[in-house]
């Protein structure tokens, strides 16, 4: 339950990261020009698109956080379901990156949700059973 939990939880994180960098790499640049094409913005003498950099610098800072959380969270979930005798680490690696992946969006928020669930279960599982 805890290694389906946090892989679910990892696919959803990694999905929602690939689609919001996907977006902002189609979509990034677009809004500085009007309809007629012409980037006449207030202030487009102070920097125009230059200033749109720092947003899209951290799309894609918080999207790579959440690609690298996703692909821990599946990571952790299939090691706790292949080795139940260190399901308390891969647990609290869960647990790490699934606070992490909310800055990556966490998985419509549904993911790192799910992770965090995961990575109790596979700790209190863990816990019991010793």
């Amino acid at each position: 339950m805890a290694a389906t939990l946090a892989m679910i939880g990892g696919a959803l994180i990694l999905i929602s990261s690939i689609f919001s960098i996907t977006i902002f790499m189609i979509y990034g640049n677009l809004g500085w020009f009007t309809a007629w094409g012409c980037p006449c913005g207030m202030m487009w003498r102070w920097g125009g698109p230059l200033m749109a950099w720092p947003l899209g610098g951290m799309m894609i800072f918080t999207s790579t956080i959440g690609i690298v959380s996703g692909i821990m969270l599946i990571t952790g979930g299939l090691m706790v379901r292949t080795n139940p005798s260190d399901a308390t680490v891969w647990g609290v690696i869960i647990l790490v990156f699934s606070i992490i992946g909310f800055i990556g969006g966490g998985g419509f928020f549904v993911g790192s949700l799910m992770g965090l669930i995961g990575g109790i279960i596979a700790i209190m599982a863990n816990q019991s059973i010793k």
